[in-house]
C-alpha cells in the first residue's frame, strides 16, 4: 500500500514536471519580465529639459509575441497624448503610432532589468531611452537623450512607480 502511495505521488510529480517543461520558454520569460505591468509617472521626481514636464503619464507594458507592447497615456503641457509601439528585442525597427517625435522604435535588452529603446524619425536616431527597473521591481527610471520633432535637445529623467 505504502509503495502504491509513493508511486502515485511520484506520478503526480512527474506529470507536474512534464507540464512545466511543456510551457514555452517564451511564456516563462515573459512571466518573469520585470518590465511587464502598469507604471505611473511621479512628476515631482522626474526632470524634463527643455520642459515643461508632463502632468501625468501611465505606461503599460505587456507581452506581445516574442516582444512587448508599450502604450503611453499622458497629459502633457499641451494636452493629452496617447501613443504606442510593439517591438521585438534585437528585432527590426517597429512603427510608433501617435507620437510626433518618433516614427519607429527598436529595442535591445542588455540585462533583465535594463532596456534601451532607440526612436527614429526620418530614418535617423531622434531619441534614445534607457529604462532601468530597480532590484525591488517597484521603480523604473527612464533616461532620454536626443532631439524632439522641433529640433530641441532633450534630456529627460522619468521616474515611474509600478502599480
Amino acid at each position: 500500500m505504502r509503495a502504491a502511495i509513493q508511486t502515485g505521488r511520484l506520478s503526480i510529480l512527474a506529470v507536474l514536471a512534464a507540464c512545466a517543461l511543456a510551457l514555452p520558454a517564451q511564456a516563462v520569460a515573459q512571466a518573469s519580465d520585470n518590465f511587464i505591468g502598469t507604471w505611473k509617472l511621479d512628476p515631482a521626481k522626474s526632470t524634463y529639459k527643455p520642459g515643461p514636464a508632463s502632468k501625468s503619464s501611465t505606461l503599460t507594458i505587456e507581452a506581445a509575441g516574442k516582444g512587448m507592447k508599450a502604450s503611453i497615456d499622458s497629459v502633457t503641457a499641451t494636452g493629452p497624448m496617447k501613443w504606442s509601439y510593439t517591438a521585438t528585442p534585437d528585432g527590426p525597427d517597429s512603427p510608433v503610432t501617435g507620437n510626433p517625435n518618433a516614427e519607429t522604435a527598436s529595442v535591445t535588452m542588455p540585462s533583465a532589468n535594463e532596456r534601451i529603446v532607440v526612436f527614429k524619425r526620418g530614418g535617423k536616431v531622434a531619441l534614445t531611452s534607457k529604462a532601468v527597473v530597480a532590484k525591488d521591481g517597484k521603480v523604473m527610471t527612464i533616461t532620454q537623450d536626443g532631439t524632439d520633432a522641433k529640433g530641441q535637445a532633450v534630456q529627460n529623467v522619468l521616474y515611474y512607480v509600478k502599480q
